[in-house]
């Protein structure tokens, strides 16, 4: 993705996936060896960082504004929606789902 930046994943050992985050807010997703693609576009702000949850249908994604989204993969709709005020660095997420930790 031109001017974009590359966020690596895997949904466990069930399908790899590779992800790029754009410019424009878009997330971008591979299914790998496949090459099934599918864009994801909840805002207007890059994303920085992302983490799979555990169940495998979510993507927990950071942006540049400081919003931490977590994304149904199948509707592509966020699910849970915060504002952090800071730019995220980093993201993980806990084995049972129940902490999602950002940090700025």
């Amino acid at each position: 993705v031109r001017g974009g930046r590359c966020l690596v994943g895997d949904v466990a050992s069930v399908v790899p996936i590779l992800l790029a985050g754009a410019v424009d807010g878009g997330v971008w997703m591979w299914k790998v060896p496949a090459f099934e693609t599918k864009t994801i576009q909840l805002s207007n702000n890059p994303p920085i960082e992302a983490a799979f949850l555990s169940t495998n249908r979510h993507l927990a994604v950071g942006y540049q504004d400081g919003t931490v989204k977590v994304i149904d993969l199948k509707s592509g709709e966020a699910t849970v929606s915060v504002d952090t005020k800071q730019e995220i660095t980093s993201i993980g997420v806990s084995h049972d789902n129940n902490l999602i930790m950002a940090g700025s």
